[in-house]
């Protein structure tokens, strides 16, 4: 009796302690679509390792038929599936240079992960107070968040400042700042 009760509490200890962790695998991807500085910052997160992965975009091939097709009716699709299928067809298309960072800053994965947890709060906020400003000549910002592999989710910012939309303008000066500092061959200026 005392060894049933004996293993019946460590076995709840056991799941308790196993699902109690926070798992913190995520890839956070931002895009900038200006003019004279395409690019893409890729941002990895697993249990073991932090990457940064940065892409130059040099040139993009015309699309087939087929895929023009798709991505035509994939744009009349409102579900987080058929946005990640459409910008993985847009991103078959493009061609990069890259360079690749392992990170071992605590200070700008701490912020990064603030950002991240945030996400939610950003987003409802994003969606309630709309940008209002007539901007004519700007670039947009897609941030697309992937936890696990799944949930896949997206912000856009057309040409955030530090007053218009803070916390992307700092995320974006973060991982700038610090990938310049940190690259032998930047390939982004």
């Amino acid at each position: 009796m005392k060894k049933n009760r004996l293993l019946f509490y460590f076995m709840i200890l056991t799941f308790i302690c196993g699902y109690g962790q926070k798992n913190d695998s995520y890839e956070l991807t931002l895009y900038n679509s200006k003019i004279d500085k395409k690019y893409k910052i890729d941002y990895r997160k697993t249990d073991k390792k932090t990457f940064l992965v940065v892409n130059k975009e040099t040139s993009i091939q015309k699309f087939s038929k087929a895929d023009s097709l798709k991505l035509f009716r994939l744009i009349k699709i409102e579900t987080p599936e058929a946005k990640k299928e459409f910008s993985r067809i847009i991103e078959s298309y493009k061609e990069y240079k890259s360079d690749t960072l392992l990170i071992k800053s605590k200070d700008l994965e701490n912020r990064i992960d603030d950002f991240v947890e945030n996400w939610n709060n950003l987003k409802e906020d994003l969606e309630k107070n709309p940008d209002q400003r007539l901007i004519l000549d700007g670039y947009m910002i897609k941030l697309s968040l992937e936890k696990e592999h799944k949930n896949y989710e997206e912000i856009y910012a057309q040409t955030p400042t530090k007053k218009s939309h803070p916390k992307i303008f700092d995320l974006i000066s973060d991982l700038e700042t610090f990938y310049k500092k940190e690259s032998k061959n930047p390939v982004i200026d």
